[in-house]
């Protein structure tokens, strides 16, 4: 008895395993076919249409789809009405105007729809781990022009020296290792979509944190598959607000560009004249990360202080309008808070931070940060200040904190959020000094270094951060009776400061939800910036390099020879950095007949001109943009 009360419970627990294995290659089946929609069907059939071609919309929505006897009969689809036009049994065959699908992709279709039972064929539902995986085509260099060349011929000739293109192309590319499993493969392409997804939100938020323009800058796909955009500069305004992007902006990027490339095609020469650029089109995953860090989020968002010298919080303060000397002095439109030693999750020690109003309800935050927390760096026993703020009263200057320097932000036009570090005197630097501030997040290129632009927007994915006093009540102790109306005025009650930061995240948050991003973050609780610039400095695996020149697996296998060989055991072994790989790239680009130099890119990073060898090429120890 006990022998087959065990058997029947193996017997079980084999059906339960089986039946778990079934709907994962079911829902695999359903990915991969969601995909081919998608790549072949959603221009005219896509959910988002107002006016479906034929009345039927949703074919991405294979769930639901599946459902809808309308188009499709389950285990039938033979009597399917969306498969019958997917096959020509219905004229005019699907997709109309392109090629028909493939015998494969039609036996996907079928797997997913289900044979009849007892027909004897694979079905879903009987061995749905037999349809072989169909992988997306490789998206080339070539085919990015020749879309970018489609889109100019469509637009005005007049504005066509006004548009740049933005290419994802790259991260489409990326496949996994030969033999892998075709489950593992379907696994793989989804997380590969939310990349892409993150990508694109991490791009816009990007461009659009650049951006002086009142409106969000949103760029138009020109392919089906999401994979090239167009930018119009004309929409990114400069920081002066009277000018806008041109070709001086795009030639900072192309400077730094370290993948372009002349691809030989006919219509690249085309596109160069119309655009007035030899890089028509860059990553946008570089572009992320090269821009959200300086020198380029510098150079491109107009932030004062390049010339290195004092003073660039106050060339920042006129250029937004408001007078934070005259605010501090009269206790007017400013509002503090103190936070004791390591407690702000940012600073080393004590940390105060100071609220500015601006004309429509825009705000500019400034931090001040020390580096000890006792002395001058002591907030209850020095609230006022600081004490290097030219006209400070007399009475005020023994109660006066001296600060090492301090983070700024404030409101774009647009609701996003534009950041500045500066030392004590108003130096603009770019990284924090690690005794003073810290990035527990590791957002940047040093383990725990606060750099301007990627740090802060990571740490600030919601906007500002809630941070109440806890030193107003002691230091109200402290001051003489007759400072304390000057400490209160800069000083609100923690329940007014509180509003004001809630109303400044409210927003901030209410400009990214017009970006697509959801409580500042994309679909895996990620701040997309920082997501984005971490997977690029990633150490390049085979694959990956093989997806950036894109080119497949087996033909990038055979395009080593001599002096590269061993890159080719390097990145198969994923031990290449991202500066190393830059390098090498610009050599395979130069041993490649099929590809020349472009004279102006990378020439900040020391790239070699076409008519220098590509072999006494170099590059900087980090992948700095």
């Amino acid at each position: 008895m006990l022998t087959r009360t065990i058997s029947l419970l193996a017997l079980a627990a084999a059906a339960l395993i089986g039946a778990r294995a079934t709907a994962q290659d079911s829902d695999a089946i359903s990915v991969q076919v969601r995909a081919l929609f998608t790549d072949n069907c959603i221009d005219c059939h896509g959910s988002d249409l107002e006016k479906p071609k034929a009345g039927f919309k949703g074919v991405e929505l294979v769930g639901e789809l599946l459902k809808n006897p309308k188009y499709v009969k389950r285990f039938d689809p033979a009597n399917s009405l969306l498969y019958q036009y997917l096959s020509g049994a219905q004229t005019p065959q699907m997709p109309k105007g392109d090629d028909p699908l493939s015998a494969e992709q039609l036996a996907l279709v079928r797997a997913w729809i289900g044979e009849k039972p007892g027909s004897g064929t694979t079905t879903a539902a009987t061995e749905p781990s037999a349809v072989k995986f169909v992988a997306r085509p490789i998206i080339d260099d070539e085919v990015v022009l020749k879309l970018i060349h489609a889109d100019l011929l469509a637009l005005p000739a007049a504005d066509r020296v006004n548009y740049r293109y933005i290419t994802y192309a790259n991260l489409w590319n990326e496949r996994l290792p030969d033999g892998t499993t075709a489950a593992d493969q379907t696994k793989f392409q989804k997380e590969t979509d939310d990349l892409l997804e993150s990508t694109r939100l991490g791009f816009v938020k990007m461009l659009n944190s650049l951006s002086w323009s009142p409106s969000m800058v949103m760029p138009q796909a020109i392919d089906k598959n999401r994979l090239v955009y167009r930018i119009d500069l004309r929409n990114v305004l400069c920081a002066e607000r009277r000018y806008h992007w041109s070709s001086k902006q795009w030639d900072m990027l192309c400077a730094r560009y370290p993948y372009g490339r002349k691809i030989g095609v006919k219509q690249e020469d085309e596109i160069v004249q119309w655009l007035g650029t030899e890089l028509p089109c860059v990553r946008a995953d570089w572009f992320v990360f090269a821009t959200s860090r300086p020198p380029l989020y510098h150079d491109l968002l107009g932030l004062p202080g390049s010339d290195g010298k004092p003073g660039a919080d106050y060339a920042l303060e006129q250029l937004l309008g408001i007078d934070v000397r005259k605010n501090i002095l009269e206790g007017m439109h400013i509002a503090r808070a103190g936070i004791r030693d390591k407690q702000s999750g940012v600073s080393q020690h004590n940390r105060l931070i100071e609220r500015h109003e601006l004309a429509g309800g825009a705000y500019y935050w400034k931090s001040y940060d020390f580096g000890d927390s006792v002395g001058t760096g002591n907030l209850v026993l020095h609230p006022l200040g600081p004490a290097n703020l030219e006209g400070l009263p007399d009475n005020q200057r023994e109660f006066a904190f001296e600060h090492a320097g301090g983070e700024i932000i404030f409101s774009l036009p647009n609701g996003l959020q534009g950041y500045l570090l500066v030392t004590s005197d108003g130096t603009r630097i770019d990284d924090g000094p690690s005794k003073i501030v810290f990035d527990r997040e590791n957002s940047a290129d040093v383990e725990n270094q606060i750099t301007n632009g990627v740090s802060c927007i990571a740490c600030h994915s919601g906007g500002i951060n809630l941070k109440l006093d806890q030193i107003r009540d002691g230091a109200l102790k402290i001051v003489p009776r007759g400072l304390r109306d000057d400490l209160e005025a800069l000083f609100p009650a923690n329940d007014a400061m509180d509003r004001m930061q809630q109303a400044d995240k409210a927003r901030f948050m209410a400009a990214t939800a017009k970006l697509g991003i959801v409580d500042g973050c994309d679909q895996t609780q990620c701040e997309v910036v920082r997501k984005v610039s971490l997977r690029f400095a990633e150490k390049v695996t085979f694959e990956r390099a093989a997806a950036e020149l894109s080119v497949g697996l087996a033909d990038f296998r055979e395009a080593f020879g001599g002096k590269l060989k061993g890159l080719r055991a390097q990145l198969e072994e994923g031990a290449v950095s991202r500066a190393e790989f830059i390098n090498r790239f610009r050599q395979l680009v130069g041993d490649n007949p099929d590809f020349g130099e472009m004279s102006d890119c990378g020439t900040a990073l020391g790239f070699a001109k076409p008519e220098a060898p590509a072999s006494k090429t170099t590059t900087t120890a980090a992948p700095r943009p």
